[in-house]
């Protein structure tokens, strides 16, 4: 489906089909005999040119549609509209924009999908999109103007496009998320989101009368905010949004990372998230002004590991508070320091700042804990044991970050887990001994076999390999598709179990 009509949520704007993602479905369906029909779902031909022209390729010749092909395939796409001199570039802006897409259709955006005071999330999902939309534009004034049309409706619009959505449904939780806490600066985020949301209606303007004269009008009238459940909206709708009656006075506030709640909060200790030298070396916390006029304030700290800056000054809006850890002079282990801060109105937040100073691991090489948490590309393992008469083979982009890893041939037998079978290995240097959840980030796919679900099986150090499955199709005990939904809408699935690991390199 590059086009779909139905449950969790129509999805029907612009594309949001990675071209590997598709060529990795069908390749699969090429190597189990589906040689005679094969069938997608457009709807609109004009925003999905990417995905229908990478399908009806492959399907022209399969055999020829290798890895070596798909990998090239945008640029070879771009060359064929653009000419060769940018195709590299253009073909990486593609690539780019449909695995932002990908990662949540924007059907599917809402204020809340990207967190606001978890990891800095928004702001990396925002930083992202606006180093794309930095790059189209600065392509885009080099494309002839007998190409701007087509510039246009195949790679710049869809990038400004899908970047202001984003940006929308941030401004808009911005807004809630500081009307809440009380921050004055919550009523400039609601016309913020009314900037945004007439942005959207002025990009479609452009693609629909001021470019081809006016040759495909309404082909972007496709509605894509304000979604409430799965069908779509008549109309483009602004999402709620909260105002807030701000005093004349100055008035102070704290935010801590991790935390949405306004501080002080009464019988209430403000604490951070760990601080860790490996994965998290600052934490965010914000003075914040709920009035109209400037207000004064000071932190300080009584902990001589722990500076915070500036140790004064007058929050016209807000204050993000710059806080640093002298690691040389803490031992490893566990420690905590504390922030006071201090506003002119009486105001007063003391957080405590927990650290952990993580063990040297002298020598030691592989994937360092940091914070509680190993995050490993699948392509980057220490040892690849292929399958019997098989492969190891990385699809470039696939998937949310770098890259996805699969054994080919995909008719071969099931592996039997253990011993000296096919395998990946992954070092890991871990801080402490203890139970630890392991999440494989997984490709959707369903079991055409019948056998159960698709699985696959993981061990640390010698235990016993673990299998794990991954049943997407409606079960008897998952009537309402819930599994398959969370797939659809995540274009992944994550597949958890849980293992014992001990401190030091595995």
């Amino acid at each position: 489906h590059f086009d779909y009509v139905g449950g969790p949520r129509n999805y029907k704007w612009l594309n949001t089909t990675q071209v590997e993602r598709s060529w990795e479905q069908m390749r699969l369906a090429w190597a189990h005999g589906v040689e005679r029909l094969w069938i997608v779902n457009v709807g609109d031909i004009k925003p999905m040119e990417l995905p229908i022209s990478a399908f009806l390729d492959q399907a022209w010749d399969p055999d020829a549609a290798d890895l070596a092909w798909i990998e090239g395939y945008p640029a070879a796409w771009a060359a064929e509209q653009f000419g060769p001199e940018r195709a590299k570039d253009i073909g990486e802006i593609l690539t780019r924009y449909t695995q932002y897409n990908a990662r949540r259709k924007p059907e599917l955006i809402s204020p809340d999908t990207w967190s606001l005071v978890h990891e800095r999330e928004a702001e990396r999902v925002l930083a992202g999109w606006n180093a794309l939309v930095g790059r189209t534009l600065l392509l885009g004034a080099k494309i002839p103007a007998s190409h701007r049309d087509a510039w246009y409706q195949l790679v710049e619009y869809p990038v400004l496009a899908s970047a202001n959505l984003n940006h929308l449904h941030v401004a808009v939780g911005r807004n809630r998320l500081y009307a809440a806490q009380g921050r004055a600066s919550a009523n400039a985020w609601a016309d913020k989101a009314r900037e945004l949301f007439a942005r959207d209606a002025e990009l479609q303007r452009v693609y629909e009368h001021e470019i081809a004269g006016g040759k495909w009008t309404s082909m972007m009238s496709q509605p894509r905010i304000g979604y409430t459940h799965w069908q779509s909206p008549e109309r483009n709708i602004l999402p709620a949004l909260a105002t807030v009656d701000v005093p004349e006075k100055g008035v102070t506030g704290v935010a801590i990372e991790g935390d949405a709640r306004r501080w002080p909060v009464p019988l209430a200790s403000a604490r951070l998230p760990v601080l860790d030298r490996v994965a998290a070396p600052t934490r965010e916390v914000v003075v914040f002004n709920g009035g109209r006029q400037p207000i004064g304030f000071t932190a300080s700290t009584r902990t001589p590991w722990l500076k915070v800056s500036p140790a004064s000054g007058e929050v016209v809006d807000t204050e993000a508070l710059d806080i640093r850890v002298d690691w040389a002079a803490l031992p490893e282990g566990e420690h905590e320091g504390r922030i006071h801060i201090r506003g002119k109105d009486w105001t007063e937040v003391t957080v405590v700042v927990p650290v952990h100073k993580p063990p040297a691991h002298r020598g030691a090489r592989g994937f360092v804990e940091g914070n509680g948490v190993v995050a490993i590309e699948a392509q980057h393992h220490a040892q690849a044991v292929a399958p019997a008469d098989g492969q190891w083979q990385v699809v470039p982009n696939l998937g949310r970050t770098l890259s996805g890893v699969t054994a080919w041939p995909a008719t071969g037998a099931p592996a039997t887990p253990g011993g000296d079978g096919a395998r990946l290995e992954y070092p890991l240097v871990m801080d402490h001994d203890g139970e630890v959840e392991v999440r494989v980030v997984l490709s959707p796919t369903l079991d055409i076999r019948h056998r159960g679900g698709l699985r696959y099986a993981l061990s640390i150090d010698d235990e016993t390999p673990q299998v794990v499955g991954m049943r997407l199709d409606p079960t008897p005990g998952d009537p309402d598709f819930r599994a398959w939904e969370a797939a659809v809408i995540d274009n992944a699935h994550a597949a958890t179990s849980r293992h014992r690991v001990r401190a030091g390199a595995r």
